[in-house]
């Protein structure tokens, strides 16, 4: 169902955009209508609280930054458009709902054994992404992030999206339109090392991490 919806809002919003390449001010409407697309497509990948197959995220002890500088500690879990804040009062969990786009980072003490060798797991804002926060897979002489907001429900697992880091200015290398996210991180591997893998050299994206990680 979920491939349905996105090939359907990917056919309407090709079409549409299309089609404004005939308008006047074509430029503004290309720019915001694929950002419509990618925000779609992203919320509907990340949803994974709404998979019944998929194990749920669960509560971890951390703490958020929101944009005033104040600091949230408590159990928290994320979800696709909002935080929740789990905060104990005399031992009754209340729930603090914050929306992400009040939010600039999380970190929660718990990781991939298979894609972090840290403690915790970092989350935070890229680009002009108000609505979403950006998993921290890789840190070293830059940094890699995907959309997938699980810590170590899902070990091995990431996103469809990869962003990375360099000098401080963030660049999608995979997004909706690659056929391989795993082919376009081994071509940013490429071009960055001078190397010449191919796909048959890593079963997973959380290999190639793994490869950076000693020679990275």
């Amino acid at each position: 169902m979920k491939k349905l919806c996105i090939f359907s809002a990917t056919l309407l919003l090709s079409v549409n955009t299309f089609a404004q390449l005939f308008k006047s001010g074509n430029a503004a409407t290309l720019n915001s209508n694929n950002l419509l697309l990618y925000s779609l497509c992203l919320s509907l990948l990340d949803d994974s609280n709404n998979q019944p197959s998929v194990k749920s995220l669960a509560y971890h002890l951390g703490y958020a930054i929101t944009n005033s500088n104040d600091t949230l500690k408590g159990n928290i879990c994320l979800r696709t458009r909002e935080i929740s804040l789990i905060v104990k009062r005399n031992t009754i969990n209340v729930d603090t709902i914050i929306e992400i786009c009040d939010i600039n980072s999380v970190r929660l003490f718990a990781a991939d054994s298979l894609l972090n060798n840290k403690p915790y797991t970092d989350y935070i804002k890229l680009k002009d992404d108000k609505h979403y926060l950006w998993r921290q897979v890789y840190k070293g002489s830059f940094e890699i992030y995907d959309d997938l907001y699980a810590s170590n429900e899902r070990p091995g697992k990431t996103g469809e999206f990869f962003m990375v880091k360099e000098n401080e200015t963030p660049r999608i290398i995979s997004g909706f339109w690659a056929i391989s996210p795993k082919k376009n991180v081994i071509n940013y591997v490429n071009e960055r090392y001078s190397k010449n893998f191919s796909k048959k050299d890593f079963n997973e994206v959380t290999d190639i991490i793994n490869w950076l990680k000693i020679n990275g």
